[in-house]
């Protein structure tokens, strides 16, 4: 599907070292719109929200190699038509890991 959307969300998120490396949990939340761009053009809505966890280990000061995950839910209405669609929450997980350099 050819769709657009953007969201605001707030959250929080603590964090504990323990030697070289860093264990955080977060939560979010937010809400925001999403926009099918082909005909019939349409736009529905959307609520998130997402625990987050992050991983991070620090090689020196600078250097420090990590791996980030959340689970966002969002909550819209969806379906094939504006007929048929339904309420629901939809699940999109996502995970990513890097090299990270601070100056």
């Amino acid at each position: 599907a050819n769709e657009a959307g953007g969201q605001l969300r707030i959250g929080y998120r603590i964090a504990l070292d323990v030697w070289r490396l860093t264990f955080g949990l977060g939560f979010e939340v937010g809400g925001g719109v999403l926009a099918q761009r082909y005909a019939p053009y349409s736009a529905a809505g959307v609520i998130a929200i997402a625990p987050r966890f992050i991983l991070k280990a620090h090689f020196t000061d600078v250097i420090s190699l990590f791996v980030s995950a959340d689970l966002t839910v969002t909550y819209l209405n969806y379906g094939e038509t504006v007929q048929t669609a339904t309420a629901r929450w939809i699940p999109r997980p996502s995970v990513s890991a890097g090299l990270m350099f601070a100056f």
